[in-house]
């Protein structure tokens, strides 16, 4: 059952703020996932184990397993490819991006057609 929260840039500035109001009506649902791990960890410790910590590298191969159990992706991070978008939509994950990119905003208006 797909029920997790996944915020990528979960521990910066925009997505921790996010993953703390999340984590708090969801808790134990909600993962910040960035490179490095031990911010992540750190991060969780913080909210008391509210939000789980996640290594996601944006410029590694990628393994979407962990796609098959979450709802809802938000993406607090500039990306170059549409690689994850795709991959939400191919298994059916909800997928939100704060970026300010434009041009990045239109590559994703793409998938659609």
């Amino acid at each position: 059952m797909k029920k997790h929260i996944v915020v990528i840039g979960g521990y910066g500035h925009v997505g921790a703020q996010i993953c703390r109001s999340l984590g708090g009506k969801y808790p134990g649902r909600v993962y910040a996932a960035g490179r490095n791990l031990d911010h992540a960890e750190r991060f969780s410790q913080e909210t008391g184990g509210q939000v789980k910590p996640m290594r996601f590298n944006r410029d590694a191969p990628a393994d979407w397993d962990w796609l098959k159990t979450t709802k809802l992706v938000i993406v607090c991070i500039d990306q170059e490819n549409t690689e994850l978008a795709e991959a939400c939509l191919a298994s059916g994950t909800d997928y939100i991006d704060i970026t300010a990119n434009g041009s990045f905003l239109a590559q994703l208006e793409q998938l659609n057609d």
